[in-house]
């Protein structure tokens, strides 16, 4: 076993001489909710979503008692992984990656998907260390003004209008979870605690006082935008000085 969720646990196998990973879902003990709404939306990502920077599903079979997920093996491991045992990423390595990143979520935009569990675990690296966005258990497709209200993800990524409650934009969310993951390349650490409900609600941030470009600064505090409606879109981002 190479790694485990919250719904499944992922093994390494092989297909001809190709090894590949395997997520087994058990369905035993599992919600209906999960089972009837969280868990065919991972399936429809993975049979919809072809991108460089997205896992690449191969085939996907079911049982009576099991779900299981064939894909293509990162054997990077993922990017926490990677910043807790290297510390901060450089500006070249940060700006690599992140690109990366944020052009699979712009392409799941497009096509009116929004993945809504956005964190440095759910980004792997293969072995040149492209970026391969995985996990898409609440991943949903969304209409152009639709607002969700299903509480998604780790509150430390999550924006401040999901965890107040509030009907969101889980376009913009994603953002948000975003400008999280970038703070913690370029700083080796989040921004926020699971501890400090308070700090989480509300999101007050400051940044470290770090050698960081100032327009990388600039641009997680413009994805780290408290009110939505002001927060940077993906246009935003990829138009950033910190990029050009």
């Amino acid at each position: 076993m190479i790694g485990e969720g919250a719904y499944g646990k992922i093994f390494i196998s092989t297909v001809g001489n190709i090894n590949v990973a395997v997520k087994i879902i058990s369905k035993k003990g599992k919600s209906n909710e999960y089972l009837e709404k969280f868990l065919p939306r991972e399936l429809e990502a993975a049979s919809k979503l072809k991108h460089d920077n997205i896992i690449n599903v191969f085939d996907v079979m079911e049982s009576k008692n099991s779900v299981y997920i064939v894909m293509e093996l990162a054997q990077g491991g993922d990017l926490l992984d990677k910043i807790t045992e290297e510390g901060p990423l450089s500006k070249e390595e940060a700006q690599k990656i992140f690109k990366q990143i944020v052009e699979a979520v712009e392409y799941m935009h497009r096509q009116n998907m929004a993945h809504r569990d956005l964190k440095l675990e759910n980004i792997l690296l293969d072995s040149e260390c492209k970026v391969k966005v995985t996990d898409f258990g609440f991943s949903k497709t969304v209409q152009k003004n639709e607002l969700s209200n299903t509480f998604c993800g780790s509150a430390v990524y999550t924006a401040p209008e999901i965890l107040k409650g509030e009907a969101y934009d889980a376009f913009k969310a994603d953002v948000w979870s975003l400008g999280v993951i970038l703070y913690g390349l370029v700083y080796g650490a989040l921004p926020f605690q699971e501890g400090s409900i308070i700090q989480v609600v509300q999101k007050t941030i400051s940044l470290p006082q770090m050698k960081v470009d100032k327009d990388c600064e600039e641009l997680i505090i413009s994805m780290l935008e408290p009110e939505a409606a002001k927060r940077a879109n993906l246009s935003d981002i990829l138009s950033s000085k910190w990029f050009n």
